[in-house]
């Protein structure tokens, strides 16, 4: 980690909620890979887990059309979008 971010920075990781829209019902986290990294690195230091899916099209329609599917994957914490936009 960057030794020049300040402590507060450190202690809370970028909010990934801001980013966050909905499409066919998955809520997708819109970021930059190097916000999602540091995301990572911070919140690996703070307890407990959290869960990522890097969700391409196949995922989220899966989620729109299966039922069983959407219950298999509702307890993940956020929905990246599998793509790079330049």
């Amino acid at each position: 980690m960057n030794d020049r971010v300040s402590s507060a920075a450190a202690a809370s990781p970028p909010d990934l909620e801001a980013g966050r829209f909905g499409v066919l019902g998955t809520p997708l986290s819109a970021t930059r890979y190097a916000a999602l990294s540091d995301f990572c690195h911070r919140r690996s230091r703070q307890p407990g887990s959290v869960a990522i899916e890097f969700a391409n099209v196949h995922i989220v329609t899966a989620r729109r059309h299966e039922p069983w599917f959407r219950d298999l994957t509702s307890s993940y914490d956020y929905f990246i979008p599998d793509v790079r936009v330049k």
